[in-house]
């Protein structure tokens, strides 16, 4: 490898002031052609004295570090070739800065405690690759991504970059401000095609989670999550007591456990997300969801949630895989989707608003209403019941004094009807519980419209769901 001699370059700059460019061009060309027949052939210098290193151990190892004082020194790789670890690096003769491997880099010949650091030049943002990660879904990048975390909100946040790859990613907690992000903007079906950043998760647990104590203004975009199969207990993200913190543009894929789990908090944003394959250890005792949203005043949009099933994961009575759960209150939830799961969506609470949702093509139910005080605007349950024990309804009601508004549920498919279109359980003329509709529509149902009973407790089967009118039944 070559380098320009700084005394040419500055005689070339100098007669190029005086008699113009071509005149320094041609007096600087021609020197060059008189070295290069004096030695046709020179040996090529090593790189580090040409004030190059090829990794960040080779830089360490310079025996004198002042001789690079105010000259850039580029480092090639982190560890490796072509591992985009590499940059810039400054001799700062008074810094005593802990030497991370990233930013800072502490020479062996400088003693610990004293002072003199090589330091990164750059500004904005952060790479996680300069703390070592590789994104070849070989070596486990945990520890990289760590580092980049806790150096940005040891500052006060900021963003970690992600550049394309796999990275392998298990328990790593975000912090306070980071934002761990990649250029992407999109998301697809197939994640083993997708072009882009993944983070695929080998322990169990979270790829990405919180501390316990909770978390502020976080937030993951860009990035797609993998699992290691129903065999490892193990999910996507997991916020703990979150607030202001936002996930956008991903996907999750082939993961036991749940997709995004936010236990409590407030205020946080779920958009532009597609769940396949998760919740794979069927064999649940309680209910799940592949998007369990615990706390208060989230907002979710554009979500499709499903869970990859083939068959309901018990009996015909269980319902421990959803799509969507919905809990605590005051959720803003539109244009989201649940489907492919035992149920679309299970709302549990009061307080929230779903607008635009689909609870569509379960095995199950398409909604269990299990919540009070909720409005559910231009929602769908379609072709739900697709498993026959399932005896699966459209909207199952058994919360009391909800809204539902231009809400729909019908079924195209047979044999696999749903039973009811409105199932109902709120006794009529009961103030405190009846469930108020305006301009639903239903049809198509093995049983009928909808059903509910009256406040003498008498089962009352409705065919039209606007009129409320219906007959008996026993």
């Amino acid at each position: 490898m070559r380098i320009l001699n700084k005394d040419l370059l500055r005689r070339r700059n100098l007669l190029k002031l005086i008699f113009g460019g071509f005149v320094g061009s041609g007096a600087y060309a021609l020197g060059e052609r008189r070295a290069a027949a004096a030695d046709p052939d020179p040996d090529p210098q090593p790189l580090a004295t040409q004030n190059r290193f090829a990794t960040l151990s080779d830089l360490r190892s310079v025996d004198d570090p002042h001789d690079l004082a105010d000259i850039d020194v580029i480092v090639l790789n982190h560890h490796a070739d072509n591992d985009r670890g590499g940059g810039t690096f400054r001799w700062v003769a008074n810094s005593q800065e802990p030497d991370d491997n990233a930013i800072y880099v502490r020479p062996d010949s400088v003693a610990e405690g004293q002072p003199g650091r090589f330091v990164r030049v750059f500004s904005g943002d952060v790479n996680v690759c300069w703390f070592g990660a590789r994104g070849d879904d070989d070596i486990d990048d945990s520890i990289a991504f760590q580092a980049a975390i806790d150096w940005s909100a040891a500052r006060g946040g900021g963003v970690v970059r992600v550049p394309p790859g796999s990275y392998i990613c298990n328990n790593v907690i975000l912090k306070n401000g980071v934002t761990l992000s990649s250029t992407a903007a999109a998301y697809g079906y197939a994640p083993s095609k997708i072009l882009g950043t993944a983070l695929r998760c080998t322990h169990p647990g979270f790829c990405l989670d919180t501390p316990e104590k909770g978390v502020t203004a976080a937030a993951v975009t860009g990035i797609n999550f993998r699992g290691g199969g129903p065999n490892l207990a193990a999910g996507g993200i997991r916020l703990q007591k979150a607030s202001w913190c936002a996930i956008k543009v991903a996907q999750f894929d082939n993961f036991a456990d749940e997709a995004i789990v936010i236990t409590s908090g407030m205020a946080c944003v779920i958009e532009d997300v597609l769940t396949t394959n998760v919740l794979l250890n069927r064999g649940r005792p309680k209910l799940a969801g592949a998007i369990t949203i615990g706390g208060t005043d989230h907002y979710l949009n554009r979500i499709e949630a499903n869970t990859s099933l083939h068959a309901l994961s018990g009996n015909g009575s269980d319902r421990t895989i959803a799509a969507f759960l919905i809990r605590d209150a005051n959720h803003f939830i539109t244009n989201c989707v649940g489907e492919i799961s035992d149920v679309g969506f299970v709302v549990q609470g009061l307080y929230h608003r779903l607008t635009g949702c689909r609870g569509d093509r379960n095995f199950g139910d398409g909604f269990i209403i299990d919540c009070k005080l909720t409005t559910f605007s231009s929602c769908t349950a379609l072709d739900n019941n697709h498993d026959p024990k399932a005896k699966g309804s459209g909207f199952v009601i058994t919360g009391p004094a909800n809204t539902l508004s231009a809400c729909i549920a019908a079924c195209n498919r047979l044999p696999s009807l749903q039973l009811y279109g409105f199932d109902d359980h709120n006794p009529i003329g009961d103030v405190d519980r009846d469930t108020l509709y305006a301009a639903c529509r239903s049809a198509n149902h093995q049983i009928a419209a909808q059903r509910c009973v009256t406040v003498k407790n008498q089962e009352v089967t409705f065919q039209d769901v606007q009129s409320r009118t219906g007959v008996v039944v026993h």
